[in-house]
């Protein structure tokens, strides 16, 4: 072989080595940044890292190696899970999270044992099936009775999802803590004789009776995240929260329910989703009528949407009352557009508004913190529900208020 050959080859070698590491150094820097490494980018660690813990005031705190809870409101603890806004509780061998609103108002049932309540069942048979689960790890629940100035457990139980207890919240602040929404909402703890809520003004209610658990308060929902989970992007405020979850999906029926979305000029969220179609809630009420003025208002509403974007889905009506022992199973109206129930999502998010939930001849509506039985001829605002077609397409948007899903076409 000529000694020019020799060059040549050598050349080429070198160049074809130089190609293989430069792209191959390109290939594993996009694969990172596009699916983080878990030891790398985890949330824990994130938060450690960035948030110094604190010994009084507002901040993080350190209860025990390893083992950290928020207190106080001026904290960096919002995240975006499962198409909702979520606080972090405390970090230990998991992350506690609880819904940062009510997600609907429910009673609690006819017995105070928190196992044999309606809001347990609620949880565990309906809303755990609109969370990614993926995330989740089961845990142990405290559920005692409480006493205020000695806080125990004793009686536990295992799950994936429950509700706050009274000592969570009373390490958070209480009504000086980021838990305090201002509103009604159960805890998990009750007794035969009691079941403890939150007040309005944050205050702890320790003295109800049996009767007063047939009032519908706030569900505010606790789960616990698995440890390692990875933190895609945000910072932790109420703007720019923790980002968990990839949001990349094109078609509507792929995103997580309680996303927002853009369509025909108006805002909703995902409320529901099945084989038959996406039902979307108006993110807003319309104008005042009487409820028997509404299937009218509705038909004319609808009629200035895409025929082609509708379809037909399920419409429940049932009687939520204490003669039906409060059950959400009713009667099926298969239509594009009505009203939500007393135990859809997000029901809370506006108040005096229809709903098409009976009490025997009374018709529910919302209030500022719970919901209300009317007479039909009085007037309250309008609240509809749509329902679209599954093969919908987005445009953009990744389902957080701020950066909503924006539906392109069928």
């Amino acid at each position: 072989m000529k000694k020019w050959e020799k060059i040549f080859i050598a050349v080429n070698i070198i160049f074809i080595l130089g190609c293989f590491c430069f792209y191959g150094y390109r290939a594993i820097h996009y694969y990172k940044l596009n699916l983080p490494n878990k030891s790398e980018n985890k949330l824990v660690d994130y938060i450690l890292d960035n948030d110094s813990l604190v010994y009084k005031n507002d901040g993080l705190y350190q209860a025990s190696t390893d083992n950290y809870y928020y207190k106080g409101t001026k904290v960096k603890n919002y995240v975006y899970y499962s198409g909702r806004i979520w606080r972090i509780v405390s970090i230990g061998d998991t992350i506690k999270l609880i819904a940062d609103e009510n997600q609907t108002s429910l009673v609690w049932g006819l017995n105070n044992n928190y196992n044999e309540s309606l809001i347990k069942n609620y949880l565990e048979n309906e809303y755990l099936n609109t969370l990614n689960k993926d995330l989740l790890s089961s845990s142990t629940w405290c559920i005692d009775s409480v006493k205020l100035d000695n806080l125990t457990c004793d009686n536990k139980i295992e799950s994936n999802i429950g509700l706050l207890s009274i000592s969570d919240y009373l390490k958070s602040g209480g009504k000086d803590g980021f838990i305090n929404n201002k509103t009604y909402w159960w805890t998990i703890n009750a007794s035969e004789e009691k079941v403890w809520y939150i007040f309005n003004d944050g205050g702890i209610n320790d003295n109800i009776g049996t009767f007063n658990s047939y009032y519908s308060y706030g569900v505010r929902p606790v789960v616990n995240l698995k440890k390692d989970i990875v933190r895609y992007s945000g910072i932790g405020t109420i703007d720019d929260p923790f980002i968990i979850e990839s949001t990349n999906n094109v078609l509507l029926k792929d995103n997580y329910v309680g996303s927002y979305v853009i369509y025909n000029n108006s805002n909703w969220r995902i409320l529901e989703k099945s084989d038959k179609g996406v039902k979307l809630i108006l993110d807003g009420v319309l104008e005042e009528k009487t409820y028997t003025e509404i299937n009218s208002y509705l038909n004319e509403f609808i009629k200035t949407f895409d025929t082609k974007d509708l379809v037909k889905c399920d419409f429940e009506t049932f009687d939520y009352s204490y003669d039906k022992k409060y059950s959400l199973n009713g009667t099926m109206e298969s239509k594009n557009i009505g009203l939500p129930n007393i135990s859809d999502l997000f029901i809370n998010d506006y108040s005096d508004y229809w709903l098409n939930t009976k009490m025997g001849s009374l018709i529910y509506s919302t209030t500022d913190y719970s919901v209300l039985a009317d007479t039909t001829n009085n007037k309250h605002k309008v609240r509809p529900v749509i329902c679209l077609n599954n093969e919908i397409i987005l445009k953009s948007g990744n389902g957080t208020k701020k950066n909503p899903l924006v539906i392109g076409e069928a």
